[in-house]
């Protein structure tokens, strides 16, 4: 419960204190022109869906601790995004191992609004709106039901934009066996597969997400992996790379079981991977898969950024 506590466990280095003990007043310290700045930001209040959903769950006695995390920056809480879960463990109620009672909804997310204190402008930098998800919690009453959603955002079935976190495939199908079903395949379902990827592609590639990663994460490896491989196909078979960064098995297989019979027609088309991308590279040794990281001045965390394309890549920048 203490390291829920913003005051305690939030970004010192953007608090300042104001006002004699024993009831100082904190203040932050926000640079909305600043890449760091808006970097803890987002980390916290991403944390602080994750606190929200352990204040529903009675985790937290008194007063809740999760919008500490958001109004310290000026935001407000516009929507609470909850799901139902579906599994049969939290339809039926049944206690499994210590996980203890299964709650039949969670909180997965938060819509929130930034409000700028009385009398003064929105800064140019500063988001307006913010929609932000949490992920899974191990060893909490809504880890059924976490799992639950995984496995929808697996199989392309999710209700919400959280699909955002699956890993990026790095492979162009069809491309590991020469057999006739593979051809088959490429010939029924791979060229008009190419066709929408690219139409997506174009669609996308002005928007360049900031993707913070860790470089020993399993999961960040898939998006370090995807991107880089990626740039070196571009430098040396740029035609071939071209083809290939657009595809992957699962949106392959997924369009196959989402045609429709009648017309031929995708109705699921939900591609999972990225034209642009900033990539955010964290080389430190903090837990690699931990939250808090993200909270901390750039001098923690071996901190380099780069800019991706389906053109290429700009050249490489470290900070700290």
């Amino acid at each position: 419960m203490g390291s829920d506590v913003f005051t305690k466990f939030g970004p010192k280095h953007m608090m300042a204190r104001i006002g004699a003990a024993p009831s100082p007043v904190t203040m932050m310290n926000i640079n909305w022109d600043s890449d760091e700045h808006r970097r803890c930001v987002a980390a916290c209040i991403v944390n602080g869906t994750y606190i929200m959903e352990s204040d529903e769950s009675g985790l937290h006695a008194g007063k809740p601790l999760a919008p500490a995390w958001w109004e310290s920056f000026g935001f407000r809480r516009l929507q609470t995004l909850r799901y139902e879960c579906e599994c049969v463990f939290c339809k039926t109620k049944t206690k499994l191992f210590t996980l203890g009672s299964h709650r039949p909804w969670s909180i997965y997310g938060a819509i929130l609004e930034h409000v700028p204190p009385a009398g003064a402008r929105r800064h140019p930098s500063a988001p307006r709106y913010l929609a932000a998800f949490r992920g899974t919690m191990p060893r909490h009453p809504s880890y059924l039901g976490d799992m639950h959603l995984n496995l929808r955002i697996l199989v392309n079935k999710q209700h919400t934009p959280a699909a955002a976190s699956a890993t990026p495939a790095t492979r162009s199908p069809g491309s590991s066996s020469p057999s006739p079903p593979t051809a088959a395949l490429g010939a029924t379902v791979l060229r008009p597969h190419e066709r929408d990827m690219e139409a997506l592609f174009e669609a996308l590639s002005p928007w360049a997400p900031e993707l913070y990663v860790h470089e020993r994460d399993v999961i960040c490896r898939g998006f370090i992996d995807y991107f880089e491989q990626r740039h070196k196909m571009l430098s040396r078979l740029r035609p071939v790379a071209e083809v290939a960064m657009k595809l992957s098995i699962r949106d392959m297989l997924i369009r196959i079981h989402s045609t429709d019979p009648e017309n031929g027609e995708d109705q699921r088309v939900r591609p999972h991977l990225l034209p642009s991308a900033r990539l955010w590279k964290n080389a430190s040794y903090h837990d690699a898969h931990g939250l808090e990281q993200w909270w901390r001045p750039d001098s923690d965390l071996r901190l380099s950024s780069r800019r991706y394309s389906d053109h290429g890549a700009e050249d490489e920048l470290f900070y700290g």
